[in-house]
């Protein structure tokens, strides 16, 4: 089994052992490396070259190595066997701590090299191209993806874009598939360094950013709710949208602006019907009349102006 992060591969490793033990008593146990804690029976992985520990005269236990545990001594230290040559030895109480974690799992870097019979990869939609690569040319018989569909649960992550509305299998693999990992050469690094395109783009990107970011913190928290409760009242589950984040941030821009964000709202949904739309929020936020922000201060022409109230703040005017 594959996954992304170290994390990810301790959560796999205590699934499995416990699905193995399926109830029935570990006996004696020792607490590894990842804190999973092992037994008699589990496979186990070393993290450290250490020559001191002799397989043969000319072999000893390296980082990657797989082990079946054979037992587990009072002290902590662990007798085990190789899982390709049948070879045994005994791993240290302190080596055994510090360099060793439970073997079911591992990372997708962990798994550069190796082959086995059939891989099931657990992908959260942030990989590269080049670890799918990896994670699903490592089974000479099979090889399956999980990729998970639904939030994690986190209620800091709840109001987040993309869990919003959550992405299909396709749609993660997808982005997984558009994201290149592959480390840019010095001059290319440089030269973007020094391209105005891409520095104007970051600079518009970190100012607005920075604009909706003064305008949420100088709105009433009441009115906020009172704006969700709101749009979902003159449009059912408009919150629900994908657009809804960006087109709320434009809409407090506005009340920055001393402008009231539902009549805005409003006028922006009365234009057209809006039922044939696949996301409302980003057509009311394509209507939406900001031309009054476009003032002396904003820095290009197609960029919103700094409100007043934001330039007169001392905590976010312009300085």
């Amino acid at each position: 089994m594959l996954a992304p992060t170290r994390d990810l591969v301790a959560q796999l490793n205590r699934r499995v052992r416990t699905h193995r033990l399926h109830n029935t008593s570990p006996g004696r146990e020792v607490e590894l490396a990842d804190g999973n804690r092992a037994s008699t029976g589990d496979v186990i992985i070393t993290r450290r070259n250490d020559r001191r520990l002799r397989i043969t005269a000319i072999d000893w236990v390296k980082n990657g190595d797989r082990w079946t545990v054979l037992h587990v001594a009072q002290d902590g230290a662990l007798k085990v066997r190789h899982r390709q040559s049948g070879r045994t030895v005994t791993l240290p109480a302190g080596y055994v701590g510090t360099a060793s974690e439970l073997g079911y799992a591992t990372t997708v870097h962990g798994a550069q090299g190796v082959t086995v019979a059939t891989m099931h990869g657990l992908a959260t939609g942030h990989e590269s191209r080049q670890q799918l690569y990896t994670m699903l040319t490592r089974g000479r018989t099979a090889n399956h993806l999980y990729v998970p569909v639904v939030g994690d649960g986190d209620p800091h992550t709840i109001l987040r874009p993309e869990n919003n509305e959550l992405r299909t299998a396709t749609e993660l693999l997808e982005q997984i598939l558009a994201r290149d990992a592959t480390p840019p050469s010095a001059t290319t690094l440089q030269r973007e360094e020094h391209d105005p395109a891409i520095l104007l783009g970051h600079a518009t990107s970190r100012y607005l950013d920075a604009l909706h970011v003064a305008a949420e913190h100088l709105a009433d928290p009441e009115i906020i709710t009172k704006l969700h409760r709101d749009a979902d009242q003159l449009i059912s589950e408009l919150t629900r949208e994908a657009a809804w984040p960006a087109f709320r941030a434009r809409l407090l821009l506005l009340m920055a602006d001393d402008a009231d964000p539902l009549a805005e709202l409003r006028s922006a949904a009365q234009r057209l019907e809006l039922d044939t739309a696949g996301d409302r929020a980003a057509v009311l936020d394509w209507r939406l009349d900001d031309t009054r922000l476009h003032n002396s201060l904003a820095p290009l022409p197609w960029l919103p102006g700094i409100p007043d109230r934001i330039a007169n703040n001392p905590d976010w005017g312009p300085t």
